[in-house]
């Protein structure tokens, strides 16, 4: 069923709070498979990572930081929707 979803998806919006939940084997399953898919021409949408709470840039895995960070509040959620389009 996720993979379906995820098949699905024009885009893709990665939501972390901390290392362990962005790093988590099934997260980075989720989102490898999708840069996969745009890498290989699959998929031409974009991938978004929204970090909150103490999660910093640094934390992320490299391939995630190849594409979008935001740090997530009220005033960059026009932003982070401006990629969604």
């Amino acid at each position: 069923m996720i993979d379906d979803a995820l098949d699905n998806a024009y885009h893709m919006v990665v939501i972390g709070s901390s290392r362990e939940n962005i790093r988590s084997p099934w997260i980075q399953h989720e989102w490898g498979f999708f840069v996969n898919e745009i890498n290989s021409g699959r998929k031409k949408g974009n991938i978004i990572t929204l970090i909150h709470g103490s999660l910093q840039i640094a934390d992320l895995p490299p391939s995630l930081r190849n594409y979008e960070v935001i740090p997530f509040s009220e005033n960059q959620f026009e932003k982070a929707c401006c990629f969604l389009q």
